[in-house]
């Protein structure tokens, strides 16, 4: 009886730490998709400016930046390490986009190059996107494509979320609109999420755009799972796999999406401005499985160019 009265103790205690404070989240922007650090390396001057840039657009606590070309051109400058290090001092970790082996093999090989772990990239993100691959060219996609594509991408995570924990990065997924089949997959081997979230301007200066557009519809009350959103759907399968997920909307300062809505001379909003607005939503709306299972994170924008030309 006094075990069974422990067990039990540490059961409550358990489920009061997955469930403490679950609306709890990161009112910032998370970070930035980036083409400008393959073009600032080696010039200190330039490489202090989009520091203290990233820095200044990235509000308080961490912040991440996802540098583009790294297997091409970044991993071999030599000023590229002491860089980083500048960064993590700074408090932005480096997470590197890839769409094959070789570019995740390319981190590992870069990362044990380095001895000091401030010079050491912390994980990477797969831009693998199976709604869009097309391998006949023909602008469709039919059912075997899909098959093709889904069993493309669950082989490239699996493989590399395996060597990327085995070596102490995490390994994180872009997510626009993946056949819910692979939703299950996704929240098992995925430590983070970026869920697509490009608007334009319009959209995105609309009130409840935001929460609408990355969640979708969120009535968990009927059994028809094609009325549910992404998260919603993320959510459940969280929970299935008792697997606390964090996510950051992943938003666009591109011309034809959310230029200006950033820029200074038009609507002149601050880039967290976006996640607030789905923040305030999020808190009002979001079911009690969605803050139990997943944790907003702020948002994710690419890509920094255009963002200092909308936010100098």
């Amino acid at each position: 009886m006094k075990k069974l009265k422990e067990l039990l103790c540490w059961s409550v205690l358990l489920l009061l730490l997955l469930l403490f404070d679950t609306t709890r989240s990161s009112s910032q922007v998370s970070g930035w998709y980036s083409t400008e650090i393959a073009k600032v390396l080696g010039n200190r001057n330039k490489e202090d400016s989009l520091i203290n840039w990233l820095r200044l657009n990235s509000a308080s606590g961490s912040a991440y930046v996802s540098p583009y070309s790294f297997r091409s051109v970044i991993a071999s400058n030599a000023a590229f390490p002491s860089f980083v290090e500048r960064l993590s001092l700074r408090g932005i970790k480096v997470y590197v986009p890839y769409t094959t082996d070789a570019e995740v093999d390319a981190v590992l090989s870069y990362n044990a190059r380095q001895s000091v772990g401030t010079r050491k990239i912390a994980g990477c993100v797969t831009e693998f996107e199976t709604w869009t691959y097309d391998p006949n060219r023909d602008g469709k996609t039919d059912a075997s494509e899909i098959i093709i594509a889904d069993s493309i991408f669950k082989s490239l995570l699996l493989r590399n979320t395996y060597k990327l924990n085995l070596a102490g990065l995490e390994s994180g997924v872009y997510t626009g609109w993946h056949d819910e089949t692979l939703y299950p997959f996704i929240i098992k081997y995925a430590d983070f999420l970026l869920i697509h979230s490009y608007r334009t301007a319009a959209q995105m200066n609309t009130p409840g755009d935001a929460f609408g557009y990355v969640c979708g519809k969120t009535d968990e009350q009927t059994t028809d799972r094609s009325r549910w959103g992404r998260l919603t759907k993320y959510a459940s399968y969280a929970a299935q796999q008792m697997k606390v997920v964090r996510f950051s909307l992943l938003a666009s300062c591109e011309p034809e999406y959310g230029y200006d809505y950033f820029a200074t001379a038009k609507m002149n909003k601050q880039f967290k401005e976006y996640y607030e607005q789905f923040l305030v939503d999020w808190n009002r709306f979001a079911s009690a499985r969605m803050k139990n299972w997943l944790r907003p994170n702020g948002a994710y924008y690419f890509k920094d160019s255009y963002g200092k030309a909308a936010r100098p």
